[in-house]
């Protein structure tokens, strides 16, 4: 599919020009498609997601158990969400993930 043709799709499903160009950068960085691109998006964003609840759930587990400790439960939790979000970035993620279908 032409780049052109799948920006306007972009922009029809609600992204700003910000977050195109954002892709745009990418997909030539990486030499990508965008389609491609998003389709990384969209599986980093479930990958993510998949992250995080199993930190939180893990988390309480502990907490439940009676080992509330903040070196067990603290640090784990707030490294595994800075990473999620440095690795698997949710805004962009959830958008792609939730308006794939708009724009393929």
């Amino acid at each position: 599919m032409d780049d052109l043709l799948i920006k306007k799709r972009l922009i029809n499903a609600g992204f700003t020009t910000k977050e195109i160009n954002f892709i745009a950068y990418w997909a030539e960085k990486e030499q990508l498609t965008i389609i491609e691109i998003i389709k990384d998006l969209r599986a980093r964003f479930i990958g993510g997601i998949f992250i995080r609840l199993l930190v939180t759930t893990f988390c309480a587990w502990c907490f439940f158990k009676g080992d509330y400790n903040m070196v067990v439960i603290g640090i784990p939790l707030i490294f595994s969400f800075i990473m999620a979000e440095v690795f698997f970035p949710c805004k962009l993620g959830f958008k792609t993930f939730s308006k794939y279908k708009h724009i393929k």
